[in-house]
C-alpha cells in the first residue's frame, strides 16, 4: 500500500509558484508574446476584409461551370471564413504547470511509471520462460527423433582412441561418424555397435570405441540410432546428435614439458593467463612480486596500500583472471603475505601460528572479529586476500582447492616454512592425479622464514672488529654443519620409507613420471620451490612478457626485464646449449639466481656422474 503524500507547506507553494512564473515567462518569450501583437494574429481593417471578399468572389466566379440563381449576399457570406486565434495565454500555461507540479500528481505519475516497469519485467520474465520451454521442447523432440536420450559423452581418452557413451530409447545399432571437419571426407571413421538390453530395469546404454585417431587433434562426432522397424534412421536419415572433442598427446609428446618465464606483476600476468586460457601453456613458472611486503603489511594495519599500488595491481589481475578463465574475483591469489625474511621473522611466524590456532578453534562467526583484533598484520592480509578458510581438523592445515571454472581448478598451498610437508605433498599429488580439469593451477604463499639448506651460504656483515668478524664466521660454520647433519639424518630416515617427500622437487618428479598435463605453478618466491634442481629434460621458452615488451630478445644472449613493482629487474640469459639462467637484480632478492640447464650440459653432467660412480665402484 502506497504511503499518503504529505500536504505542501506555504514555503513549498511559494517555491512552486515562483517556478511556474519563471517557466511561464520563458514560454512567453519563445512564443514572442511580450511585444506587439502579443502572440495574436494581426487585426484586419475594413479595407482588408473587403479586398479579401472580392478576391474570393472573383475566384469562385471563374472556376464555376454553371451559374446558380441565389442571393448574392448569402453567397458572399458563405465564402468568408473568419478564424479567431487567441495568442499565448499566460494564465492557462501557469495553471497547467501548477497542476502538473502538484505533489499528489507527481506521486501518481511515479506510481504509474513503477507499475509500467513491473509489468514490463513480468512480460520479459514470461518471454524468457517461454523461450526456455521452447528449448526444452526442441530438445525432447530431438531426442525422440534421434532416439538418443543422453549423450554423446567422450571419456577415457587414451593414445589414439576414445570411448563414446550414449543412452538410447530402444534397442538397435549405434552408428558413430568421426571427422575433422563439417564436410565428409575419405578419412572419416565410422564405427558401429549394437545396443543389447541387459537386466530388467537397466537403461539401454551403448559404448562406441573409436581408434586410429591422431594425437592433440580436434574431432567432430555424429552419432545416431538405427532400428529394424525404421523408427530411427540414424546417420543416413540425418537424425543425429553432434559433439566435439580433442585427443590427448602421445606419451612421447607429453614427456616434453615447456616452462614459460615471465614477470608476475603488470602486463606479464595478463599474458600468462591468456596463454592458460588458449591452451598454450603447460607448467608455468612466474618470477616476481605482486605487492611489496611493506605494502602488504600496511594493508593488514590500515586496510589500504600506499599510493593505491595494491588496488591497481589487484584490479589488473582480477580483469585478466576473470576475463580469460571466467573465475570469480574472490578466488584471486596474492603471493606476498609472507614474502621476504625480515628482522624478527621467527617471532612474527610464531605469533601468526598462535593466532591461526586460536582462530581455528573458534566458530566461523567469531573468526573475522578475532583476526581483526588479535592477529598480526600479515595474518590479516593472508585471511582477507588469500581465498582459503581455516579448517578445524585433527591435523590443522591451510591448504585447499578452489574451483575457478569448468576447466580449471586452483590448489592453494601453505609454504610458510619453506617446504610442503609430507601430508600436504601427498594431498597435492593425489589431487593432481585424480583431477579431471584441463588446467590445474598451483598457488602458494611464500614464507617469511626459510629453512637453511647445505648449499645456502650465510652472508657476513662487514665489521671493523676482527674478533667480531671471526665470531660471525664461526657462527656461520656452525649453522652450516647443523644443517648438513640434519639433512643427512633426514635422508637416512627418508630412504627407508618409499613415500613422497615434502619438497617441490618430489612433486615435480611426480608430475613428470605420471605425465600429468596442464599443471600451472604460480609463485612469487623461487627459493622455496627447488627451481634450481629442475629436471634437465624440460624444454625452456620465454613467455609473452618478454616477446611483447622486449621483441629484440633472441634465443641466445642476455636481456633485462624490469619489474613493475619497483623491485629491480629480472635478468635472463640463454646459453648456446639451450640452458636458461634467471637472475633477479635489485630489491630485497638481489642476486637470486635460478639456472635451468640444457640437454648437452646435462648430458655432460650425467657422463661425469657415471664416471664418478664407476670410480667409486672400483
Amino acid at each position: 500500500m502506497s504511503t499518503p503524500v504529505p500536504l505542501p507547506t506555504m514555503s513549498d507553494l511559494t517555491r512552486l509558484l515562483h517556478l511556474g512564473l519563471c517557466d511561464t515567462l520563458e514560454k512567453a518569450k519563445d512564443a514572442e508574446a511580450l511585444k506587439e501583437p502579443y502572440g495574436r494574429p494581426k487585426i484586419m481593417s475594413v479595407e482588408d476584409v473587403e479586398e479579401k471578399i472580392n478576391e474570393e468572389s472573383s475566384d469562385s466566379d471563374s472556376n464555376s461551370d454553371s451559374s446558380v440563381d441565389s442571393d448574392s449576399d448569402s453567397d458572399s457570406d458563405a465564402s468568408i471564413d473568419f478564424t479567431y486565434t487567441f495568442g499565448f495565454n499566460p494564465l492557462t500555461h501557469l495553471g497547467m504547470f501548477l497542476k502538473r507540479s502538484n505533489p499528489k500528481n507527481v506521486a501518481a505519475r511515479a506510481l504509474q511509471r513503477d507499475e509500467a516497469i513491473q509489468f514490463l519485467k513480468k512480460r520479459s520474465e514470461h518471454s524468457l520462460r517461454q523461450l526456455s520451454v521452447k528449448d526444452e521442447i526442441e530438445g525432447i523432440v530431438k531426442k525422440r527423433i534421434t532416439g538418443i536420450v543422453q549423450g554423446p559423452v567422450v571419456s577415457l581418452r587414451e593414445e589414439g582412441k576414445v570411448y563414446v557413451w550414449c543412452k538410447v530409447f530402444k534397442t538397435g545399432r549405434l552408428v558413430c561418424e568421426v571427422s575433422k571437419g563439417p564436410e565428409k571426407s575419405p578419412d572419416d571413421i565410422v564405427q558401429f555397435v549394437d545396443v543389447i538390453p541387459g537386466r530388467e530395469g537397466d537403461p539401454l546404454v551403448g559404448v562406441v570405441k573409436v581408434e586410429n585417431l591422431q594425437s592433440d587433434t580436434e574431432y567432430r562426432i555424429k552419432i545416431g540410432l538405427e532400428t529394424e522397424d525404421g523408427a530411427f534412421r540414424g546417420i543416413e536419415g540425418e537424425e543425429v546428435v553432434e559433439a566435439t572433442f580433442k585427443t590427448l598427446l602421445d606419451s612421447d609428446e607429453r614427456s616434453e614439458v615447456t616452462v614459460n618465464v615471465g614477470s608476475l606483476g603488470g602486463k606479464g600476468f595478463g599474458g600468462k593467463v591468456k596463454e592458460i586460457a588458449e591452451g598454450k601453456a603447460r607448467p608455468l613458472l612466474l618470477l616476481g612480486n605482486v605487492v611489496p611486503p611493506k605494502e602488504m603489511m600496511a594493508v593488514g594495519e590500515s586496510g589500504e596500500a600506499p599510493k593505491g599500488q595494491l588496488k591497481l595491481q589487484r584490479d589488473h589481475m582480477s580483469k585478466a583472471w576473470t576475463g580469460e578463465l571466467g573465475a570469480a574475483a574472490s578466488s584471486l591469489p596474492l603471493f606476498c603475505a609472507f614474502n621476504d625474511a625480515t628482522k624478527g621473522s621467527d617471532d612474527l611466524l610464531l605469533n601468526e601460528e598462535l593466532a591461526l590456532s586460536k582462530s581455528s578453534s573458534k566458530s566461523k562467526s567469531k573468526r573475522r572479529q578475532t583476526q581483526s583484533q588479535g592477529t598480526t598484520p600479515s595474518v590479516k592480509a593472508f585471511s582477507e586476500y588469500f581465498p582459503v578458510e581455516l579448517v578445524k581438523k585433527p591435523t590443522r592445515h591451510m591448504y585447499d582447492s578452489v574451483p575457478l571454472s569448468i576447466h580449471a581448478e586452483m590448489y592453494l598451498l601453505d609454504t610458510r616454512c619453506g617446504f610442503l610437508g609430507g601430508n600436504q605433498a601427498k594431498w597435492l599429488t593425489g589431487r593432481l592425479e585424480s583431477s579431471s580439469c584441463k588446467w590445474k593451477v598451483i598457488a602458494a604463499a611464500s614464507s617469511s622464514a626459510y629453512s637453511r639448506q647445505i648449499d645456502q651460504t650465510v652472508a657476513l656483515i662487514p665489521h671493523t672488529d676482527e674478533e667480531e668478524l671471526k665470531a660471525q664466521a664461526e657462527a656461520a660454520s656452525v649453522i652450516q654443519m647443523k644443517a648438513k647433519e640434519k639433512k643427512e639424518k633426514k635422508d637416512r630416515s627418508s630412504s627407508k620409507k618409499k613415500k613422497i617427500g615434502g619438497a617441490w622437487l618430489d612433486v615435480e618428479k611426480f608430475i613428470l613420471e605420471k605425465k600429468i598435463t596442464g599443471v600451472v605453478l604460480l609463485t612469487s618466491e623461487c627459493r622455496s620451490f627447488g627451481v634450481s634442481k629442475t629436471p634437465w629434460g624440460w624444454e625452456v621458452s620465454v613467455g609473452t612478457f618478454v616477446e611483447e615488451q622486449h621483441p629484440e630478445f633472441s634465443s641466445s644472449g642476455e636481456e633485462q626485464m624490469p619489474l613493475e613493482d619497483g623491485g629491480g629487474y629480472i635478468q635472463l640469459k640463454v646459453s648456446e646449449e639451450g640452458g636458461l639462467t634467471v637472475k633477479r637484480c635489485g630489491g630485497k632478492s638481489d642476486g637470486l639466481e635460478v639456472e635451468i640447464k640444457g640437454e648437452e650440459a646435462n648430458d655432460g653432467e650425467e657422463n661425469k656422474e657415471g664416471e664418478d660412480a664407476e670410480e667409486k665402484k672400483d
